[in-house]
């Protein structure tokens, strides 16, 4: 059985790190062999540490560094929750939110007055390759389009509707905000 001792509790604010130490004995440690986990960093090396009975066990130490970062999908969703709230204080009304179906998606659906906004939301934690609405290509174009007419296909909207696009930076601050992109 593996006993867990934490050696090192890093939690800092900028890394965000909780570092854990697992210590398997060497009967299961042989039986691991090839069977490493894939979510194992680095090689087991080979330690002796004395166990509570004063005698030498031999085992494997693993180092663990679980980060604890936000997952691809928390960070979208922040970046969504705040393009929305930006959109409230600007006027307009949020009317849906991750509107799916096979093959399109739609981040945000807005109206303000008679018109009714597909808003996809672009998130970079910088801009060292670009800010996010740069990654709005011809292709993502293209699937905006589709997911929007689909909407309007599903909710019998007869009204004008418009693609859009905001760009949140790094703390979660709109950046830009595009009312017409088609």
């Amino acid at each position: 059985m593996a006993r867990a001792s934490c050696t090192a509790n890093r939690t800092s604010r900028s890394k965000n790190l909780c570092c854990t130490r697992l210590f398997f004995p060497a009967t299961i440690s042989q039986r691991l062999g090839f069977l490493w986990p894939q979510w194992a960093h680095k090689k087991p090396s080979l330690h002796t540490e004395p166990g509570a009975d004063g005698f030498l066990d031999l085992g494997i130490f693993v180092t663990i560094e679980a980060m604890t970062r936000l997952t691809t999908v928390a960070t979208g969703n922040r970046a969504e929750q705040a393009a929305a709230e930006y959109l409230i204080r600007a006027g307009y009304d949020v009317i849906d939110r991750n509107y799916r179906r096979k093959h399109c998606e739609i981040d945000i659906v807005a109206r303000r007055d008679s018109t009714v906004y597909f808003v996809e939301v672009k998130y970079r934690a910088d801009d060292h390759f670009g800010g996010g609405l740069a990654y709005i290509g011809h292709d993502k174009l293209r699937h905006m389009e589709r997911a929007a007419l689909t909407w309007v296909t599903d909710r019998h909207w007869d009204g004008e509707y418009t693609l859009s696009a905001i760009e949140v930076g790094g703390d979660y601050e709109v950046l830009n905000f595009i009312e017409s992109i088609w």
